[in-house]
């Protein structure tokens, strides 16, 4: 992990030099200028962040730079806290990078579907990695899958929510949701929604 003196001499040296990959994963920010940081995120195609350490204002600033970084193909923002971002600010900023990972930001499971939801027709996005929920493109089709492994599982309306999204979206062809409690769903909804995939589990 680079400390703040190496950070405000190296992350100059790295802009001006077309840095293509930047993983500062571990990082504390909060006491530097975040613009160090995001004057190097045009000239980049790789970027982790993950577990960084920054304020909300720093945060947002990454953000809005990030929305404008039309080079950016990878992006791991892990474990920063997001909980205060918009629905229509994140996904503005993540729309057109190929590969998102965002788990453990404090995102609530609603958040996340609305997200997943948002992001669907972006013609660049390819992988949205999130606490719950990971959607990934390929050229079959859109597969979404509910998580497994998480501590909790989607209330009734949260699985409607998901499930009439994949009803509606035709490109969506596969959808994994095992473990989830699907008794209370409206048996039409269930049914009308398998009826365009190719696979479910």
């Amino acid at each position: 992990n680079m400390d703040q003196a190496q950070l405000r001499r190296l992350l100059p040296e790295f802009a001006k030099a077309g840095v293509r990959e930047l993983k500062l994963n571990n990082t504390d920010f909060t006491e530097v200028d975040i613009a160090l940081l995001t004057q190097t995120i045009p000239n980049l195609v790789f970027l982790d962040l993950s577990y960084t350490k920054m304020r909300k204002d720093q945060v947002i600033s990454l953000l809005f730079t990030i929305k404008n970084a039309a080079s950016l193909q990878e992006l791991d923002l892990c474990g920063i806290d997001l909980s205060f971002v918009s629905l229509q600010i994140l996904k503005e900023s993540i729309w057109n990078v190929r590969k998102v990972s965002l788990k453990r930001n404090f995102l609530n499971k609603l958040f996340e579907v609305c997200l997943v939801k948002e992001c669907l027709p972006s013609s660049k996005m390819r992988y949205l990695h999130l606490h719950n929920l990971k959607m990934a493109s390929f050229k079959s089709g859109i597969s979404i899958q509910s998580l497994e492994e998480v501590d909790e599982h989607l209330n009734s309306i949260e699985a409607t929510m998901l499930l009439e999204m994949v009803k509606n979206n035709s490109t969506v062809k596969e959808l994994t949701m095992t473990g989830e409690d699907l008794s209370t769903i409206d048996e039409e909804i269930l049914f009308q929604t398998v009826l365009n995939l190719k696979s479910v589990s």
